[in-house]
């Protein structure tokens, strides 16, 4: 049970990487990503590498440990699982990883629709300047620029994130 909430709090990095990916254009670009069955775009699988590097960096793989532990107090072996407790709590964790999802990707959506109405405008004057071919090389610097320097926050948002999510299962922080 932990383990797939787990990978659900993990998919709020993939989906904010797959959000950053169709604001910049990069969607496009597929490669296969080792923490999943399928393959995503390049930005998604960067930031779930990123993530599983800040768990590690930061020690908070302990947490999981510890919370794999202390969850069979919560849910024990010998006891039926609340399935209702426990599908209204899968669906508050989905919920909440992606509004997480949302707000990690937030400086890129602003970006980019800040840069789409001004692309749009110079379009709309210009009709004859190629503006798709002036546009892409930098909405995918410009995005990608921006998304580097929100990193280090987005990180430590994941990681407060992280931490909040498994002190649900560690006994004594209930």
């Amino acid at each position: 049970m932990l383990g797939t909430l787990m990978r659900a709090l993990l998919f709020t990095l993939l989906t904010t990487g797959e959000i950053i990916s169709l604001q910049t254009t990069l969607s496009f670009s597929q490669t296969a990503n080792p923490a999943q069955a399928q393959p995503s775009t390049s930005v998604a699988t960067f930031l779930a590498m990123f993530g599983l590097v800040m768990i590690w960096a930061t020690n908070t793989h302990h947490l999981f440990i510890r919370a794999m532990v202390d969850s069979y107090q919560i849910f024990s072996p010998t006891k039926g699982v609340m399935l209702a407790d426990a599908l209204t709590f899968m669906i508050q964790t989905v919920t909440k990883s992606f509004i997480l999802a949302l707000q990690m990707a937030s400086p890129v959506i602003v970006f980019a629709l800040v840069f789409n109405i001004a692309t749009g405008f110079v379009g709309r004057i210009m009709p004859n300047f190629p503006v798709f071919f002036a546009a892409t090389p930098l909405s995918v610097l410009f995005g990608l620029s921006i998304m580097a320097l929100s990193l280090g926050a987005t990180g430590m948002v994941f990681i407060d994130h992280y931490q909040e999510f498994l002190a649900i299962f560690i006994r004594g922080k209930m």
